[in-house]
């Protein structure tokens, strides 16, 4: 094929195989809907139940997964039934009433803490999110970029003729900071993920189906070691038997001997899409069939190089973000490790109350401050890999092996009879609009409230000590 002065390097989005896709509705009709688009973020209801509580659960628990999500529960519980019976409102009701909306209580207060768990302990950096607008007409993909925090964030102020804000705002304090990728229309959601437009859960995960979505983040990727291309078929004509095989015949065409080396799904629907995926010894015949079809890429004879790049910085295209996060980060670590013996960990205290001597007092502190320094060191750890994992780049070798000689009128008849094209569905939202939302300020992490929180426990705790 003849040499395409437009041709350019491959870069491949390299998803990791611990990737989890999350979908999280912007309230009831997506009320905040543009509220997370314009400012980055996605938000949900604490009730009032401190993020610092949640965070401080002891170490012990959290080696259980059940366990902590029951310690979500007896907090938020707590709380929310408190607040139940301090309201005057309630105190008025006849008993029967009133145990019957306490019972409701309970019951929402339960779904709340199922979802500030997933929230807080399974949303991770580099996950997908998925926000659909009213009545799932489209849908916003994005990318987390952040660790759960309260602080106040700005809002773009985008005022009506009035004056007024044309979005509403989210009132909402547990946030998340978001990369987003793009909106994607109804049209193009796949099919195979209708039932999440009718699902009732304001938060859920489908990782499950994650690769129903994958050819609709990015045409081109890699995931669970194979690589993937999407091709789109925009004819709106019934699709014969006789065409699909002239579909098959041009692919052989392009690829000669090694067809049974690239392996395929269909999902047409006229208009819909085929998906080519290979074993990772064969990229280089992946390259060769969407150079075939398209002719955009930098390929040749011999020894070629793609790059790889991970989640965040595929679509950051930059270093600036990872930056940021690796300076937060590393704020986390220093100011943990300075409050780290502040922590006031109810089971450690409530034993130290019950101790004999001074020597076994210290002793337990001891115990603890290790237990709270080894959680501080790992989770500091994870953070790193997380923003490593999400911002790598490698070249990856190809040897192309394929004789580039192949019959381009053939190809370019199947094309127009089933009107493939390689385009990136949906509206992308460039990463240079969202740089002044994307660098959170230090107050942007959780890990800083709970280290105040720390140091003020540590004073109490001093206090306590000294009498």
């Amino acid at each position: 094929m003849d040499s395409n002065p437009e041709t350019k390097p491959l870069t491949i989005l390299d998803i990791p195989e611990e990737t989890r896709y999350w979908f999280v509705r912007a309230n009831s009709q997506a009320q905040y809907y543009t509220d997370f688009l314009t400012n980055n973020y996605v938000s949900i209801d604490l009730n009032g139940v401190s993020l610092n509580d949640l965070l401080n659960i002891s170490p012990a628990i959290r080696a259980s997964e059940d366990a902590l999500l029951q310690a979500y529960k007896n907090i938020f519980q707590t709380h929310d039934l408190k607040q139940f019976d301090e309201n005057p409102s309630n105190k008025k009701k006849d008993d029967t009433t009133r145990k019957k909306d306490r019972t409701s209580e309970l019951t929402r207060s339960s779904n709340r803490a199922t979802r500030a768990f997933h929230f807080i302990e399974d949303f991770d950096i580099g996950d997908f999110i998925v926000v659909p607008y009213k009545s799932s007409i489209k849908f916003l993909i994005g990318v987390v970029t952040s660790d759960s925090f309260t602080k106040s964030i700005d809002h773009t102020e985008i005022l009506d003729d009035d004056g007024q804000m044309i979005y509403d705002v989210s009132p909402f304090t547990l946030k998340r900071r978001i990369l987003w990728i793009k909106e994607l229309p109804r049209k193009n959601f796949p099919d195979k993920l209708s039932w999440i437009k009718t699902a009732h859960q304001s938060i859920f995960e489908f990782t499950s189906n994650a690769n129903e979505l994958n050819p609709y983040i990015n045409p081109f990727y890699k995931y669970k070691e194979n690589y993937y291309m999407r091709i789109g078929v925009n004819t709106s004509e019934k699709i014969s038997s006789s065409t699909w095989l002239e579909y098959q015949l041009m692919v052989k065409n392009i690829l000669g001997e090694n067809l049974d080396d690239v392996y395929q799904k269909q999902k047409v629907q006229s208009p819909g899409d085929i998906i080519q995926y290979v074993t990772p010894q064969n990229l280089a015949l992946l390259i060769t069939l969407f150079n075939g079809l398209f002719g955009e890429i930098e390929f040749h004879h011999g020894d070629n190089t793609v790059k790889l790049q991970g989640v965040i910085r595929y679509f950051s295209k930059n270093e600036r973000l990872k930056r940021q996060l690796e300076i937060i980060n590393k704020q986390i670590k220093e100011k943990a490790s300075e409050a780290e013996i502040a922590n006031k960990d109810a089971d450690t205290l409530t034993k130290l109350g019950q101790l004999p001597n001074n020597k076994s007092q210290q002793k337990s502190i001891n115990d603890a401050t290790s237990r709270i320094a080894n959680s501080i060191a790992q989770r500091y750890s994870e953070n790193s890999k997380k923003i490593e994992k999400n911002f790598f780049e490698k070249e990856q070798p190809v040897t192309q092996i394929i004789n580039e000689s192949f019959d381009e009128t053939q190809v370019e008849v199947v094309k127009d009879k089933l009107k493939l094209s390689n385009e990136n569905l949906g509206t992308q939202i460039p990463y240079e609009s969202q740089t002044d939302n994307l660098n959170p300020s230090e107050g942007e992490s959780e890990q800083q409230t709970l280290e105040t929180n720390r140091q003020e426990n540590n004073k109490n705790f001093g206090s306590e000590t000294e009498k």
